[in-house]
């Protein structure tokens, strides 16, 4: 009996029609509609972040040029934006040093910093976008939501030539397009290199499949293609690999030999982009929050043993990036419950995966997607899509089986489990987690709102900008240190004057001492130092307090500039355009206090702001009198009592 014939008992499903619907030929058109109708919300929307830098760049900003904040092209103009859209860093035309001078990145950031990536399937389209479209942000979020959609045509057609079973490639199909990931990558138009990259990652394997089945030496170019095209879109696009292996593993019916020999076109590719990619000088380095496999594999198999427990319990519970934001003890915890949660997934899983090919195609190629993965410090939803390919085919398959009665259950124990288990699957990874995906529109409409009085950046307010023109603007204290790197682009963007320089003094984490010495000296000595490495614990995490907080996500944006064992050195001298940064303490290379000269001869020159968390931005501030100290409390104190005050 097939699983078509199988024949569903009142008891196993809940409701007969739905069931019906499931395999009807419409669900798929009504699956379309519910992945388009959220997405339409995107068409209202302005830029975010990234957008303003790309907007930047290929719209030739004299002013951003001026401060040398953006690269002058070089001739074929075209080619080099292309080529350096996705260069936020590196030492191409002194740029973080330029950087630095202005203030875009911390004091602290390491001279050798580099995070230049090569994306230039994506970079096209962007070209395309500001050149034609300009300022209009709604047929950009048009053209990611195609791209979308092309990829979901392409990824139901591949499911197509697995599976003969309607209702096992419309449930496959809607946990896709349920899935809350998918969202990240089409709600932000500087994300369209995910979604390039995963329409070329099925486009891949359908065009494998097809080679392998057919014998047809057109879809191998084809396949090869892809994957190119894939790998420049994204360097998520690699883990196309993951799921040919699994492939030749598990579905390919040739023989050994001829299958290992089916991966050797796939292998001279990958092999050769990255040699060019390394040689051409993409990449990253000098800074935590990226990881080279190849530069740094030792730490990279650490990472991977980290991070993947993590990944796994965001794929079962719906959590995507769960860990951005976590203190470290609840990453531990999180870690340890995910690796019982492997034990009793397998128990409940084992039965009907080792019968199912499909579904053991799509746990391997999920495994293994994994691994790319654990390159950036901390899980991304943006890339979450590569792995709800495989996990898409688990759930579809098990619910599928184990609601038709396939595999009866061998005891009651067993039904009670596996019923439940079906019902967690549909509950979370459709309801819930399209909820989610509503969620994530509306928090992404959130960040892109502006105000007159106040420039916002990812729902970062910064007081009254129009007192920026001209001026030093010094931020005390920060714990969203990642978001100045947009700010003087979205300033240009909004037509609001850029500042003289702007210079972020200390990361917000714990309690900051700031001591006036003389009219123009000033201490700083924050309690948990300047550098704060990924993987070092803040002096509030000392046990299972906080879940989440922003100084949680601080730390871990904090490696995005630096690697956090640091060179510094006592008594070295940092000069900037209006102030001069001596090293007073240093712990193991990092920095623990600073002692700075201010050198504009005009003060009312500096405009100084701090972090307000009633606000969630940065407000005005008066330094103390010569001799006084000013005592900003910890983070997680001020949290508190922030707290307590809206409760009254």
């Amino acid at each position: 009996m097939t699983d078509n014939q199988a024949k569903i008992k009142g008891a196993t499903f809940p409701n007969q029609l739905i069931f019906n619907f499931i395999q009807n030929k419409s669900f798929f058109t009504w699956v379309l509609v519910l992945a388009i109708v959220p997405k339409l919300f995107l068409l209202a929307w302005n830029f975010s972040l990234d957008d303003y830098m790309q907007w930047a760049m290929f719209t030739d900003n004299e002013i951003l040029q001026k401060e040398k904040l953006i690269l002058v092209p070089e001739s074929p103009e075209w080619l080099f934006k292309v080529g350096n859209q996705f260069n936020f860093f590196d030492d191409k035309q002194d740029l973080v040093k330029n950087l630095k001078e202005f203030g875009v990145v911390p004091w602290w950031t390491n001279d050798g910093a580099r995070l230049h990536l090569f994306r230039p399937v994506a970079s096209i389209t962007h070209l395309f976008d500001y050149q034609v479209w300009g300022k209009n942000a709604t047929p950009m979020y048009l053209e990611s939501i195609l791209f979308y959609l092309i990829s979901i045509f392409i990824l139901y057609r591949c499911v197509s030539y697995l599976t003969d079973d309607r209702a096992l490639k419309n449930l496959f199909i809607l946990f896709i397009i349920a899935d809350a990931s998918a969202n990240f990558g089409v709600a932000w138009i500087a994300s369209r290199n995910v979604v390039l990259a995963f329409l070329f990652v099925v486009s891949t394997i359908l065009f494998h499949h097809r080679w392998r089945s057919e014998q047809n030496q057109l879809f191998l170019v084809l396949a090869v293609v892809c994957l190119l095209l894939a790998v420049l879109s994204a360097e998520a696009g690699i883990s196309t690999i993951a799921y040919l292996f699994a492939y030749a593993l598990l579905l390919d019916k040739a023989s050994f030999i001829k299958r290992l020999f089916s991966l050797v076109p796939y292998g001279i590719l990958i092999v050769a982009w990255r040699i060019a990619y390394t040689k051409f000088g993409y990449g990253a380095a000098n800074i935590d929050h990226y990881i080279d496999p190849v530069l740094d594999p030792m730490l990279f198999l650490s990472k991977v043993v980290a991070t993947v427990p993590i990944i796994i319990f965001e794929q079962v519970f719906v959590a995507d990036s769960i860990d951005q934001g976590m203190s470290l003890p609840w990453i531990d915890l999180t870690s340890k419950l995910t690796s019982l949660l492997i034990v009793i997934g397998a128990l409940v899983l084992f039965r009907y995966v080792k019968n199912s090919p499909l579904s053991q195609f799509g746990l391997l190629g999920a495994l293994l997607a994994m691994i790319p993965m654990c390159a950036i410090h901390h899980t991304d939803g943006r890339t979450m899509p590569f792995i709800c390919i495989g996990f898409g085919l688990i759930w579809a398959d098990f619910v599928l089986r184990c609601y038709r009665g396939v595999m009866p259950p061998t005891s009651s124990l067993r039904h009670f489990v596996e019923r439940a288990s079906c019902i967690f699957i549909i509950f979370f990874h459709v309801y819930i987690s399209l909820l989610l995906s509503i969620a994530v529109m509306a928090s992404h409409a959130a960040v892109v709102k502006t105000a007159q009085s106040t420039v916002v950046v990812a729902g970062t307010t910064y007081d009254k900008p129009e007192k920026y023109g001209g001026k030093h603007v010094v931020f005390l204290s920060s714990p969203r240190l990642f978001f100045l790197l947009h700010l003087p682009y979205q300033l240009a963007y909004e037509g609001k004057p850029l500042p003289e320089t702007m210079r972020l003094l200390a990361p917000y984490f714990d309690a900051i001492d700031v001591k006036r010495l003389s009219e123009r000296k000033i201490s700083i000595t924050p309690k948990a130092g300047f550098i704060i490495s990924n993987a070092m614990r803040l002096p509030v995490e000392t046990g299972i307090g906080r879940v989440f907080g922003d100084d949680f996500f601080g730390r871990s944006m904090n490696g995005f500039f630096s690697r956090g064992d640091g060179d510094f050195k006592e008594r070295q001298r940092i000069e900037f355009p209006e102030m001069v940064i001596t090293i007073i303490e240093v712990d193991n290379g990092r920095p623990m206090a600073i002692e700075i000269e201010l050198t504009d001869t005009d003060l009312s020159d500096y405009h100084w702001l701090q972090w307000d968390i009633g606000t969630n931005g940065y407000v005005g501030m008066e330094l103390p009198e010569i001799g006084e100290t000013m005592y900003i409390p910890p983070y997680q104190e001020e949290l508190a009592k922030v707290k307590r005050e809206r409760q009254l």
